[in-house]
């Protein structure tokens, strides 16, 4: 309390427990303010790392969509390259090229498609099923 020329008092009439459970209300609070301090970080910090796992999701996506595409123009490239060799050679040649087109030699496989499920995994940003998924 402050009298009338302004000086400070001390307060007596405070009991020592009434102090203490100020205290201790005190402390409570700071440990409940960090907590929930703690709460918010981690939220962020997970939100954080669910938006850097899209990301790298999308990335990955995106060099295997390249990857398989740079694959079949090479495929068509050496395709093409193998029908014109044999084309211009002559008969004997163009009889084993018509046993290599029946043998398969040439026909390469369609491209595999990816399963829809590393799709429906790779969106709920399930990064350990997406990079060990064989």
């Amino acid at each position: 309390s402050i009298d009338n020329y302004g000086s400070t008092k001390l307060v007596k009439n405070i009991p020592l427990g009434g102090i203490n459970s100020l205290l201790k209300w005190s402390n409570e609070s700071n440990d409940n303010l960090n907590r929930l301090m703690k709460k918010i970080n981690r939220v962020e910090s997970t939100y954080q790392y669910s938006k850097i796992r899209s990301q790298i999701l999308l990335n990955i996506s995106h060099l295997i969509e390249q990857s398989l595409k740079q694959i079949d123009e090479y495929r068509f490239k050496i395709e093409n390259y193998l029908f014109h060799i044999i084309s211009n050679k002559n008969s004997t040649i163009l009889n084993q090229t018509n046993y290599i087109k029946d043998k398969s030699f040439i026909k390469f496989p369609q491209r595999p498609s990816i399963p829809i499920e590393l799709f429906q995994k790779t969106n709920q940003f399930d990064l350990n099923y997406f990079i060990n998924y064989s």
